[in-house]
């Protein structure tokens, strides 16, 4: 390729193993061959993925340090990998999912118990399923039937509650954009929406009733 110099560029660099292993606990089971993506992404015509790329420049240029954000950087890590896999495509993007027994309530259960004692730290979706030793879809599916959420939505739902404990504890050494980030929330204006929906109130009121 030869590229002006008056031409803007983003890279994004993807860990090949990352990606395969996101797409076995999609799949329920190892991949048979190699991951192979389809030449010409038509990245233009994909909305996803514009807005993620949108998203990951105004992160860039921005002074946030990821190193220390594990969480955070997680997230996007998990959400680059996830729509690159869903909106582009490749030769698994027909291969259906091992079928397997509905997921039982203790599988759930086990989940929840990991996610309890684990939401202060990083965690992937494709982990928790290969904790529950069933599919991405299973997973995702037993939880809609047993909690009504999806296993990523209650691991949200818990991070909002330790959240306002902080904040309720906290005294005058702490302020709502550090909590906000300590537990993975980078846009404080959603996370102010989500809180408020939640608690009825916003998280600068439960603050100030420390």
């Amino acid at each position: 390729m030869r590229w002006g110099a008056n031409s803007d560029q983003i890279l994004v660099r993807i860990e090949r193993s990352l990606l395969e292993r996101t797409l076995a606990a999609e799949l329920g089971r190892p991949l048979s061959e190699p991951l192979k993506f389809q030449l010409g992404f038509r990245w233009r015509e994909c909305v996803s993925w514009r807005c993620l790329m949108t998203y990951l420049f105004d992160c860039s240029t921005q002074d946030l340090d990821l190193s220390r954000h594990k969480l955070i950087a997680a997230q996007m890590q998990q959400m680059v990998v996830t729509t690159l896999l869903t909106m582009h495509a490749h030769n698994y993007t027909d291969a259906p999912p091992v079928r397997r027994s509905a997921i039982l309530p203790r599988h759930v259960r086990r989940v929840q118990e990991y996610l309890q004692a684990h939401a202060h730290e990083p965690v992937c979706a494709d982990e928790l399923a290969q904790l529950a030793g069933v599919s991405l879809r299973s997973l995702y599916s037993g939880f809609k039937e047993f909690c009504g959420v999806s296993p990523m939505q209650y691991l949200k739902d818990l991070r909002l509650e330790r959240a306002r404990a902080d904040l309720l504890a906290a005294g005058d050494m702490c302020n709502v954009a550090g909590v906000a980030m300590r537990w993975g929330f980078t846009h404080l204006g959603r996370f102010s929406s989500d809180y408020r929906a939640r608690f009825g109130e916003n998280p600068s009121q439960s603050l100030r009733r420390s």
